[in-house]
């Protein structure tokens, strides 16, 4: 078997340096196809430019969504001692109501919801407990602690109204 020779010093410096050779080509390409390049780097950066600001607005909303449910939540619970169920009801519903409408694919919407649906419960309003119950169901698919204590809500509304089949 033949020995490979090593080239030697001299040899390498008179070959083109492969680094040098491949970065030329680059250069060559990008000038040619300058106006696509600019194109897509303009394209990236409106892509960047958008997804950056819808995910500011859906932060943002999550934070008013998360803002309105702990001042609804801090009204309840100072109105829940001292009033009858009904009577707290009718206070929060409108607050709780107004989360749902504008938030309700939010977090805190979501948990909104299930407070509410807890708050209707209490009021007697099993229907529309149990319609909030049954939403709620698809919310929190992927969490089974959360889960559990929405069936057993709408388990207990169910009962109420002795609905055995939902």
């Amino acid at each position: 078997m033949a020995k490979k020779s090593k080239k030697t010093r001299k040899q390498l410096l008179n070959e083109p340096d492969e680094f040098i050779t491949f970065s030329s080509k680059m250069i060559k390409l990008a000038i040619e196809y300058q106006t696509y390049l600019t194109w897509a780097l303009g394209i990236t950066l409106a892509l960047v430019v958008i997804i950056s600001g819808l995910r500011f607005f859906s932060i943002r909303s999550e934070r008013k969504a998360s803002l309105l449910l702990d001042q609804s939540l801090s009204e309840y619970t100072k109105i829940k001692s001292a009033k009858k169920p009904v009577d707290v009801y009718d206070e929060v519903s409108t607050n709780f109501q107004f989360i749902l409408n504008k938030y309700g694919a939010k977090e805190s919407g979501k948990i909104a919801r299930l407070i509410y649906a807890n708050i209707c419960y209490d009021a007697g309003k099993y229907e529309q407990a149990i319609d909030l119950y049954k939403i709620l169901l698809t919310d929190f698919k992927k969490h089974p602690m959360i889960i559990h204590q929405v069936l057993s809500g709408l388990g207990y509304a169910c009962e109420q109204i002795e609905n055995y089949s939902a």
